[in-house]
């Protein structure tokens, strides 16, 4: 294992156009990686969604970039674009479901099943940086959702689970 990985990591805020191959076998491994990682007390909520650079995904990926990921100034314009969300070879996306559940007896209140969703969407996070970093890969990660609170978020959310 190389620290150096570590060492000169940074986020990716732009894409080249060239060493945008990405190896059947590394994605076989990720998929792999999520499959097997535990979650907190059981408690799921997400759905992780790989989109490649097919015709059909990157129009995804356009849709992502200028409804959801984006920041708005305080004139409620866009200030923003998280330009790799479509400039990316791929992303890996974590979609939520309407409410995490806990799987198996529990008496939790609903705000630490929340809590506990959400760690576990940054453990999955995390543990998918570590891997693609090992793998040679340099990577991004964005979670300026904001685009999906302006403009009729309900509709967007339906439109996108469609």
């Amino acid at each position: 294992m190389s620290i150096e990985a570590w060492e000169n990591r940074y986020t990716v805020r732009k894409f080249s156009e060239t060493n945008r191959e990405i190896n059947p076998e590394h994605l076989k491994y990720l998929e792999t990686v999520l499959n097997n990682l535990p979650y907190q007390c059981n408690v799921k909520s997400d759905i992780w969604i790989y989109l490649g650079s097919s015709d059909r995904d990157l129009e995804i990926r356009k849709w992502l970039m200028e409804n959801v990921y984006n920041q708005w100034n305080e004139k409620d314009q866009i200030q923003e674009h998280r330009l790799p969300v479509l400039q990316a070879p791929a992303i890996m996306l974590c979609c939520k479901t309407n409410k995490p559940w806990l799987d198996g007896a529990g008496d939790r209140p609903a705000r630490d099943v929340e809590d506990i969703a959400n760690r576990g969407e940054g453990i999955f996070t995390g543990a998918l940086i570590s891997s693609l970093i090992h793998l040679g890969y340099k990577v991004g990660t964005f979670r300026c959702t904001e685009g999906l609170e302006q403009e009729n978020p309900s509709s967007k959310l339906e439109y996108f689970s469609n």
